[in-house]
């Protein structure tokens, strides 16, 4: 569920931001959208390890999933990623 959750995150998330970018500032804005991305893990991980020590890791696994679920849904029920994914079906971008 952790993993999945994070791989289509940064599947559609990322080429959104991307999408978005001037071909002048590509390179920047992808580098700070990797930074983005890997630099909490420094963080996290320390503390799941921390976590998994006191509460055991099925516990912490559980705790992953539901805030990712949550995420995903907060991000698919979001009014911009919603009309960006409603102008692409139609064939048109959206405004």
């Amino acid at each position: 569920m952790i993993g999945l959750g994070t791989g289509v995150f940064t599947a559609h998330i990322g080429p959104l931001i991307l999408g978005q970018t001037p071909a002048s500032h590509l390179s920047r804005v992808q580098a700070v959208l990797v930074l983005a991305q890997s630099l909490p893990l420094l963080g996290t991980i320390t503390l799941l390890g921390t976590a998994a020590d006191v509460a055991g890791t099925p516990a912490v696994l559980v705790a992953c999933g539901i805030a990712l679920a949550v995420a995903a849904t907060a991000a698919l029920t979001s009014p911009a990623l919603t009309a960006r994914r409603m102008g692409e079906e139609s064939g048109r971008r959206p405004a």
